[in-house]
């Protein structure tokens, strides 16, 4: 593996397991802000996965 590759997978991100659900149910109008903030709240993912998520930050 070259120094290139070694180093994208080392910037990958890791993401909380239900990131990509939400993501999904939000990005497919299913969920709005509000209920993807209720999933910080709950720890199903991070307050910076919420931003990543909808693009607005946390508060």
């Amino acid at each position: 593996m070259s120094d290139t590759q070694n180093m994208e997978q080392a910037q990958e991100v890791q993401h909380s397991p239900k990131f990509e659900d939400i993501k999904g149910y939000h990005d497919s109008g299913f969920w709005n802000a509000a209920m993807v903030k209720n999933a910080v709240k709950k720890k199903r993912i991070t307050a910076e996965e919420y931003t990543e998520i909808t693009g607005k930050e946390y508060q």
